[in-house]
């Protein structure tokens, strides 16, 4: 008989399937950990979690201030981003280690590393910029042309009014007024921000990776080839900037004032 004294016969065919299964998750948690915690060592400015169904990213640098973002640390989130295009990831979660996303480029940097050689950081950080992640852009107000084809995209969403309010007089706005205008789709309260945000990956997750996919690229299939060449011609006025002694002395000069402000 299956039962002994009211439990399962070590021996039956219902508790040897128990424990296959038990030692099967017990396996899959295993190799869960172990690839959670190799992804995380290759990278020293970003954090990588593999989660089911999804690919979370976590900007969190240990080389600049606000997650200012230079060079190698774009190159860290291209990486990232390549790894996660070649597992099962069916999404991307994309935010940050404390209270600011993302402050923009490490001007810092620029300073240090183009006075020095302005040609060839130039053409390096906007190699870097080109690639297919989304930034917040920068507005005029920091001495930078808009990048992230927000040259494109904000006057199209915002409208061009206030897509030049926002690009040449770096005016901000809310999280409300974002979502009213289109920029974002929807508004979460902060704290329950990371629960209510995990909750929508999951269910995303859970859906058709090919479907998710599909969809996706008809979405963006109109729209693919020309934010290619708009992005195209970001990054080469961005290196021309770069590249130009008075590009390189206005942005000095704007980093200046922010250092007498403080």
């Amino acid at each position: 008989s299956a039962l002994t004294n009211g439990g399962l016969n070590l021996h039956s065919p219902v508790k040897r399937k128990l424990e296959a299964e038990k030692d099967y998750v017990f396996d899959k948690r295993l190799r869960y950990s172990v690839r959670q915690n190799e992804s995380n060592c290759r990278f020293r400015d970003i954090v990588v979690r593999k989660e089911e169904g999804f690919t979370h990213i976590l900007l969190s640098s240990q080389t600049s201030d606000n997650n200012a973002l230079t060079p190698e640390i774009m190159k860290e989130v291209r990486r990232a981003l390549c790894n996660a295009a070649t597992d099962d990831s069916k999404l991307l979660l994309l935010s940050a280690v404390g209270s600011v996303f993302c402050s923009g480029l490490d001007y810092s940097y620029l300073i240090g590393r183009l006075s020095s050689d302005r040609r060839k950081e130039s053409t390096r950080i906007a190699e870097a910029i080109s690639e297919k992640a989304w930034f917040q852009t920068p507005y005029a107000t920091i001495r930078l042309t808009p990048a992230g084809c927000s040259s494109y995209t904000f006057p199209q969403i915002l409208g061009v009014a206030l897509a030049n309010e926002m690009l040449f007089c770096g005016r901000k706005l809310t999280a409300q007024e974002a979502c009213s205008r289109g920029l974002v789709s929807q508004v979460f309260w902060p704290t329950t921000f990371s629960q209510e945000v995990m909750l929508r990956v999951k269910e995303m997750a859970s859906c058709s990776a090919v479907v998710l996919e599909e969809s996706k690229c008809l979405v963006r299939s109109f729209l693919k080839s020309v934010l290619e060449d708009v992005n195209e011609k970001e990054c080469l006025m961005l290196k021309q900037l770069w590249g130009s002694s008075k590009g390189l002395d206005s942005l000095f000069s704007y980093l200046q004032d922010k250092i007498y402000e403080v």
